[in-house]
């Protein structure tokens, strides 16, 4: 038995509206799902983008701390090398402190000793002219070895001229010898004095004689 037409047409209007219904729906849910998969998109670009820009952040934060950190290292290598040119100055102050002090050490010392050099010339030239001037008043207040002395009469002192000019000749002094016998030769004194040292003296006067120390006397001593 065949349905009714109504029946089929209805049958197929009802398709027809399911069909209808599932396309709207198979479109709105395309709809949906490319919404949702745009939206998946942009969320996807918004995070490469929030995560770009916090590896940015995070880059620009590593090279500014690196930035900082080179920045503080050249910092505390100037100030390491500052400390070392400064302790290299300090040495090279010590050492040249040390050496002017050597050099004013030994200077000082120099003018120390030339001091005491000096100080003990000069005592010793004061020593010298006192001592010059003791021999002086010594000199002047010593009778010559040819004036006679006190209580000695003319005789007794041509004795001792002639004595110590023999005894001065003997010993190789000639000249300091003659010059006693000289000045006791022009003596005028008793002749019997005069024999008398002749006697004494006899050999060593003729050597004087001989050798010309002394000039013949102008007297005769009896040989």
């Amino acid at each position: 038995m065949r349905p009714p037409i109504a029946f089929l047409a209805f049958a197929h209007a009802v398709l027809g509206g399911a069909v209808v219904a599932l396309a709207l729906v198979s479109l709105k849910a395309d709809a949906r799902a490319a919404s949702l998969h745009d939206e998946l998109r942009q969320a996807e670009v918004q995070g490469n983008a929030a995560l770009e820009t916090e590896r940015t952040r995070r880059e620009q934060e590593t090279l500014s701390q690196a930035d900082v950190m080179r920045q503080k290292s050249a910092e505390l290598q100037y100030l390491c090398e500052a400390l070392l040119a400064a302790e290299t100055r300090e040495e090279e102050t010590a050492r040249r402190l040390e050496r002017e002090g050597i050099r004013l050490g030994a200077r000082k010392r120099r003018e120390a000793d030339e001091s005491r050099r000096e100080d003990a010339l000069e005592a010793t030239i004061r020593a010298c002219e006192t001592e010059l001037e003791r021999m002086r008043k010594v000199a002047a207040e010593t009778p010559a070895i040819t004036d006679p002395r006190p209580g000695e009469s003319d005789e007794d002192c041509y004795k001792r001229l002639m004595r110590a000019g023999v005894a001065l000749y003997r010993t190789g002094k000639k000249q300091e010898g003659a010059d006693l016998v000289e000045a006791a030769l022009r003596m005028k004194v008793d002749d019997k004095a005069v024999l008398n040292v002749r006697d004494e003296l006899w050999k060593t006067l003729q050597d004087m004689l001989m050798d010309n120390s002394i000039r013949r006397p102008g007297h005769s001593w009896g040989k």
